[in-house]
């Protein structure tokens, strides 16, 4: 068994890889975004080859993040991913120990994601936090609301409970919307675009100034055209609620 940092000239092979196991296919231009266009030298991406065959991967992209007070360089797990005939081995392991070495060679303090796969990370030392995701929806336009739920792979029961949570959200809408309007004139003003640089940093200051033991990322400017405008996942839209000229 190789363990080995990848390269570029790994990229194509670790993509086909990737896409044998995901419906998400990725491209090559998504690839370099993800791991090739943000802090580059920071990135760490191991992989496990066997008999010249890549058999399991683990990545972590490099974000800045606040913690208490002090900005740290974080890793965020991603790629973790093991051939499904070398599952139950030591491999799993034996790939993160060469992460972490990885890792502390490029100043990164801790790593920190999202899996399913909770007692796999349990055993190499991760701390599991679970139902600390919360989902927020607010439905916009309700016929298509409906018509994308209706032709999801759903079942037929929790299309059931969506459509019926999906409308209460839209009568609950346009509720508060009617009584909004009877109140007095509100100081808030929505924007597209930040007014100026460094409101939404100056936004986390006064959040960590009331919440010190906060930790959240680093919104730079850069990590913001990276993660949020350069994103070719998905179009995010970005949103701005000021008071007066505060965010």
């Amino acid at each position: 068994m190789k363990l080995y940092p990848s390269e570029e000239s790994d990229f194509q092979r670790l993509i086909d890889f990737f896409n044998s196991y995901h419906e998400d296919k990725r491209s090559m231009a998504k690839w370099k975004w993800e791991f090739g266009s943000h802090l580059i030298n920071k990135h760490v991406y191991m992989v496990a080859e066997h008999d010249g065959k890549i058999v399991a991967t683990q990545a972590t992209i490099p974000i800045y993040i606040n913690r208490k007070g002090y900005l740290e360089l974080s890793g965020k797990s991603e790629s973790t991913l093991v051939d499904k005939d070398y599952r139950g081995t030591s491999l799993f392991s034996d790939l993160y120990k060469s992460v972490f070495k990885d890792c502390k060679e490029k100043g990164i303090k801790l790593i920190w994601g999202f899996t399913t796969a909770e007692k796999a990370f349990k055993r190499i030392g991760f701390s599991i936090y679970s139902d600390i995701v919360a989902h927020h929806f607010l439905v916009l336009n309700l016929r298509q609301t409906i018509k994308e739920t209706l032709t999801s792979k759903l079942s037929f029961k929790n299309k059931y409970v969506r459509l019926l949570s999906f409308v209460f959200l839209w009568l609950w809408r346009k509720c508060s919307s009617f009584f909004n309007k009877t109140q007095n004139k509100c100081v808030y003003s929505l924007k597209k675009k930040v007014s100026a640089p460094g409101d939404i940093q100056g936004l986390y200051k006064r959040l960590h100034e009331k919440f010190p033991n906060l930790i959240y990322l680093d919104m730079s400017d850069e990590y913001i055209q990276w993660r949020v405008d350069g994103n070719p996942y998905c179009s995010y839209r970005l949103y701005c609620l000021y008071e007066k000229n505060i965010l």
